[in-house]
């Protein structure tokens, strides 16, 4: 029996660490937001749906239970352009 793991992301300026996450099925990641600045994480493409604030020294996770790419950014400090993702963007990459 395989025993799901937790990742981290946080949060360096107006970037996210580390930009691609891998992980595997029912493994969680864990955003965290040790600046002082405030992020709203939300995803965007891929079918799935997320958005949460994360107030300075807050975190907030997501356990994924399907396999898939699955992007996400702070819409504060990103933009989308033609559908693409510029500045404060990530990945995740379920196997």
């Amino acid at each position: 029996m395989a025993v799901a793991a937790t990742t981290t992301v946080r949060a360096k300026g107006e970037w996210w660490r580390p930009l691609h996450t891998y992980i595997g099925r029912n493994d969680t990641v864990r955003w965290l937001n040790p600046t002082s600045r405030v992020h709203h994480l939300k995803a965007y493409g891929g079918g799935w749906t997320f958005s949460k604030v994360l107030d300075p020294g807050a975190s907030v996770s997501r356990r994924f239970k399907e396999g898939g790419t699955f992007q996400y950014r702070c819409v504060r400090h990103s933009a989308l352009v033609n559908g693409m993702c510029n500045g404060m963007c990530g990945l995740i990459h379920v196997t």
